[in-house]
């Protein structure tokens, strides 16, 4: 085989698209026309399974295999239904306890390394600063750089322990933007000096004081720095990639790019050229999370850039050394049995951290102790927040964006069920989503009831803006019982299901058992 079609697989992480490993991706593995593959939740049933996938990956490929996964936790983890549960980045870092967070980092790091993964696509270093941000939320470690340092620190340690390289993202900063890079190209409307000074702060720093194996940079468009250029994501902005990260902020580890196959990326440039682009700009590895012919395409384009001198051998090797020095070796797994039996001990440690973040703030006691729960959450599609399951109790659901009507039934049915059943109004995203703020005025409203009614914040801590918004309304009925609603607040900082089970856990221990009175 043609050697630039080798050097350029090594490049490209695919995709696989079921639970076993294809015919075309164990044939390009085997060949050497791909570097490796990122894992997602469809490729995941049960633990054996993974394992086994794992290690088919692994004896297969010709190169040394890049095994990567995101494993952030909350929102974004592929193999909580196999491992174990992780509380959501910004829930860890609510814990405020460096030992916690490094522990928890440890049992995520610890059970991939044992299944061969040797890159996590973490941790998050977005600065979260927009209320309606789409696609960071609870990704993000915090909405301040000092808390976002901190913990990114932890967590890298809890990594480093376990020797799997960490990977910070998404340079130059994604918790700005209001646009999902997944379905369009994001936007920072911030210039090179205010960068320097909010969201680049936790990058650099994490350079300087942790340093970072890899760094992952999104799709992003900064129109005040690039002002007289049409759109071009910072994945394919060698100023961004070569100019700042390497060469002002001092970068010299792996530089990987987010998932080429983002509308943000095809809809505009086409995939081969874009990555043509993005490797010219600096970025050594190129996630290609499609199909295998996307992949493919990838190599292909790469390749021919190679061949004609586009792209000098030069800055192929230096790629190709950066490859060679952090994935010299073939990943080494562990038995299965040794895996399973660490499971036990590693989700209560992960259920107690997701106890630790949880946020109170007690109003008033439920006067009905005995009474069962009754739980009203919006419907979300991907995040069912089982409360009810695990607190043994009923729901209702509403929709994510209520209207009037919607509003005044699900008022009606609370109403109703509180006559013997204590109430929990679960919001996500209530800033994003305008009903539920108009939900929470509602409720502001009422007449008093003999029960009690808690709010549960399950994502962004600012649903707590909004309630806050709705009790200054100015429309609020001055002869309802101003402490009706809430009798006491929940953050989670997390929509996941484990967060939901240590809810309950808590509930139980707070309300039933009196605890924090």
């Amino acid at each position: 085989m043609h050697d630039n079609r080798l050097a350029a697989g090594r490049l490209i992480l695919g995709r696989l698209p079921g639970l076993t490993l294809d015919d075309q991706h164990r044939q390009a593995l085997a060949e050497g026309r791909l570097g490796g593959v990122t894992l997602f939740k469809e490729n995941a049933q049960d633990l054996l399974q993974l394992w086994q996938l794992c290690q088919d990956i692994i004896k297969t490929s010709r190169h040394a295999p890049v095994l990567t996964v995101d494993q952030e936790g909350g929102a974004v983890q592929r193999f909580d239904h196999v491992l174990s549960p992780l509380p959501s980045p910004m829930a860890l870092a609510m814990t405020r306890d460096a030992q916690t967070i490094e522990n928890v980092s440890s049992v995520n790091a610890g059970q991939l390394k044992a299944l061969g993964f040797n890159l996590l696509l973490a941790p998050t270093l977005d600065l979260l600063s927009n209320a309606r941000n789409p696609i960071i939320c609870t990704r993000a470690l915090g909405l301040d750089i000092d808390t976002i340092v901190k913990t990114a620190k932890s967590m890298v340690s809890g990594f480093a322990k376990q020797g799997i390289l960490s990977c910070g993202k998404h340079f130059p900063g994604h918790g700005s933007t209001s646009q999902d890079s997944h379905l369009e190209l994001a936007v920072v409307q911030k210039d090179l000096e205010q960068l320097i000074s909010s969201d680049l702060v936790p990058f650099a720093k994490m350079i300087d004081e942790a340093k970072l194996d890899a760094m992952l940079i999104g799709h992003i468009w900064l129109p005040l720095i690039f002002k007289d250029q049409k759109p071009l994501p910072s994945s394919m902005e060698a100023s961004i990639v070569s100019d700042l990260l390497i060469d002002k902020l001092g970068f010299k580890g792996l530089i990987v790019s987010d998932d080429m196959t983002m509308k943000a990326i095809t809809n505009a440039y086409g995939l081969g050229e874009a990555c043509v682009r993005a490797f010219l700009a600096g970025i050594d590895l190129i996630l290609v999370c499609g199909t295998y012919q996307q992949s493919l395409e990838a190599v292909e384009a790469i390749a021919a850039a190679i061949d004609s001198g586009r792209i000098s051998q030069d800055r192929l090797h230096k790629s190709l050394a950066k490859l060679d020095l952090y994935f010299a070796d073939r990943p080494q797994m562990q038995s299965i049995e040794a895996i399973s039996s660490r499971l036990v001990g590693d989700n209560a440690l992960c259920k107690q951290a997701s106890m630790q973040a949880q946020q109170w703030q007690w109003i008033k006691y439920p006067d009905h102790e005995d009474r069962p729960w009754h739980i009203f959450r919006p419907e979300h599609p991907r995040y069912p927040m089982r409360l009810a399951h695990h607190l043994n109790g009923l729901e209702t659901t509403y929709p994510l964006d209520p209207d009037s009507e919607e509003i005044r039934r699900t008022i009606e049915n609370i109403q109703r069920i509180a006559l013997d059943h204590n109430i929990l109004v679960l919001t996500f995203r209530a800033q994003v989503f305008a009903g539920q703020t108009n939900l929470l005025k509602a409720l502001r409203n009422l007449q008093k009831i003999d029960t009690c009614i808690g709010h549960v914040q399950t994502d962004t801590p600012f649903d707590r803006q909004a309630y806050d918004q709705a009790s200054r309304s100015s429309d609020a009925n001055p002869n309802s019982d101003s402490k009706l609603f809430p009798a006491f607040t929940v953050d989670t900082f997390d929509p996941s299901d484990l967060a939901m089970q240590a809810l309950a856990q808590s509930l139980q221990n707070r309300v039933h058992k009196g605890h924090d009175r």
